[in-house]
């Protein structure tokens, strides 16, 4: 007989938080944990541009954090680039993959953009795969923010072809 499992959801972690496993936590990210993050994103294989050389207006929303125990498993960057939500950084370590953090770290990101008036949020996918699973749709590149990050990197093109991709809120 097939084990039943469950998947348990953040709307279920919401109403039921003693659900969670003890030793898993997601909290609201402060602006000190800002180097913690950039830093966790290049390790997990994020490329972090130089902001400054491009006419970009970004702002950060917010930004989450997954533990487990006293270890940084997860995080997400929610920001506005040029008036339009964008998620700036998104990013599971390696040996917590497949555990649902990406799509929790994803669900908050995109109940935070809507609790702001967002009818859509825009991301660079290096995966884009996952993404479109979630329900998130390929976008031409004037059709979005400009998403500066792949023009700095030397793989852009080459090893590495992201997709920007959009999800519409409902």
């Amino acid at each position: 007989m097939a084990e039943k499992t469950t998947c348990i959801t953040t709307e279920i972690l919401k109403r039921h938080p003693e659900l969670a496993p003890k030793w898993m936590r997601m909290k609201r990210a402060t602006e000190s944990d800002y180097p913690e993050l950039v830093q966790f994103f290049m390790d997990n294989g994020l490329e972090y541009g130089d902001e400054d050389k491009y006419d970009t207006d970004t702002d950060e929303v917010a930004s989450y954090k997954v533990m487990y125990g006293d270890e940084l498993a997860g995080a997400v960057c929610l920001a506005k680039r040029d008036g339009e939500f964008i998620i700036d950084g998104i990013a599971v370590k390696e040996e917590y993959r497949k555990k649902k953090l990406g799509k929790l770290l994803l669900d908050k990101a995109i109940s935070t953009a809507k609790e702001l008036g967002a009818t859509s949020i825009y991301l660079n996918a290096r995966a884009p795969k996952f993404y479109e699973a979630y329900g998130f749709k390929a976008v031409k590149a004037n059709e979005a923010p400009f998403f500066y990050e792949c023009l700095d990197c030397d793989q852009y093109n080459v090893t590495c072809h992201p997709e920007i991709m959009m999800y519409e809120i409902g």
